[in-house]
């Protein structure tokens, strides 16, 4: 019976930390943010040119479990092989922000941001992936990290 008493609490405690409404890092505040991504190759024809996004913003974080309640402002700049675009906003809603067993992630401006955050949070950083709007080349990879104001 002590070998299945062991056992079962052994099971418990895995479930726990795997459970989706397991205990997540506050990241409630506000935040600023800053990114960087690009491209392992220089465009055909063109050697000095390399595809790539990057920028900065501040992102406003309610509640953050279940589902994060979000805000954010930002400006940030693409360079495909195609030609550059802009992006930038202010004070919008942050529908796809999501913070589930302990990671983060949200998307903005064609780029997927996820790191993991744990307490005490006050600076977090990951990986971004961004898909160039145009089309033109893969995907480009990079760093980015936010740090409470």
């Amino acid at each position: 019976m002590r070998g299945a008493s062991a056992a079962f609490v052994i099971l418990a405690v895995a479930t726990a930390c795997d459970s989706p409404t397991s205990p997540s890092a506050d990241l409630s505040g506000t935040w600023d943010f800053t990114f960087s991504a690009l491209g392992q190759a220089s465009c055909p024809g063109e050697p000095e040119l390399v595809a790539g996004c990057a920028g900065s913003g501040r992102l406003v974080l309610g509640r953050t479990t279940p589902q994060v309640a979000a805000t954010h402002s930002f400006r940030a700049s693409c360079q495909s092989c195609r030609g550059a675009f802009d992006y930038g906003v202010t004070e919008q809603p942050l529908a796809t922000a999501r913070l589930t067993r302990g990671t983060f992630q949200f998307a903005l401006a064609g780029c997927h941001f996820a790191a993991e955050a744990s307490e005490p949070a006050q600076r977090v950083a990951g990986a971004v992936v961004c898909t160039m709007s145009d089309g033109a080349g893969p995907d480009v990879r990079g760093d980015w990290s936010m740090s409470r104001r």
